[in-house]
């Protein structure tokens, strides 16, 4: 589940369908700590984003965008247990130990894209 939810928390130009994708898939299946294909493992999700600032970033600017999106979606019981759910990932996100590699990155910051957007495919 953490590999899926993945896939969609790190498109940097997210639509309304990645939203809603994410929505679906973070209503669907709790967060925890164990590898289960019912629940997103957030501490797999930890693990990936302590090496790669990039990733951080992205994954982190997505769940805020979640949080201040998920009115547009969803009605009042289950927009908290989503965002109870993110609340707990971010949580994770910022406090699981960062990579000395990590670190010299986000000495950079923003100021270098850290990521590349896909070419548009011709049809």
């Amino acid at each position: 589940m953490a590999d899926l939810l993945l896939t969609k928390l790190q498109v940097v130009q997210m639509n309304a369908k990645d939203m809603q994708d994410i929505l679906a898939i973070m209503m669907d299946h709790p967060v925890g700590t164990a590898e289960s294909l019912e629940m997103i493992d957030i501490r797999y999700l930890g693990k990936l984003t302590s090496t790669h600032w990039g990733l951080y970033t992205t994954l982190s600017d997505n769940l805020h965008r979640t949080m201040e999106e998920i009115e547009d979606f969803l009605n009042d019981e289950k927009r908290l247990t989503i965002k109870t759910r993110i609340e707990v990932m971010i949580k994770t996100l910022e406090e699981t130990p960062k990579s000395a590699t990590w670190q010299m990155r986000s000495k950079i910051g923003r100021r270098v894209e850290w990521y590349e957007l896909p070419d548009e495919v011709n049809r």
